[in-house]
């Protein structure tokens, strides 16, 4: 990373105790995000229903030359707990689990 902002951040999240795939999920809904503005707009409450396809269609296809990013002033430790939060929540959604209560019950999400 040559943004020293970005690399504070990712610092300070493996001081705190991050694991590289939390980080990297981080970046990569940070990315994603960026994109599907850069490509369809803001999500409205008319596009929720296509914003899941859309998100795993984008993460799960190859990069491109050309390709939009997340700048770099997006990337603060912030958006990076809020982004993992996201993942986790959808995470959760994906397992069937209603609840972090449930979640935390069955597995310590966060250790791993």
């Amino acid at each position: 990373m040559r943004v020293p902002a970005v690399r504070r951040a990712i610092a300070n999240h493996r001081e705190s105790g991050w694991k590289d795939w939390h980080l990297l999920h981080a970046l990569a809904n940070s990315v994603v995000n960026a994109r599907l503005s850069a490509k369809y707009g803001a999500p409205t409450w008319k596009s929720t229903g296509s914003f899941g396809e859309y998100f795993f269609g984008e993460l799960n296809r190859a990069e491109e030359q050309g390709d939009p990013s997340a700048s770099a002033s997006e990337v603060t430790r912030e958006s990076l707990q809020t982004a993992l939060k996201t993942t986790a929540a959808s995470t959760l959604a994906t397992w069937g689990w209603n609840s972090i209560g449930e979640a935390l019950i069955r597995t310590r999400f966060f250790s791993y």
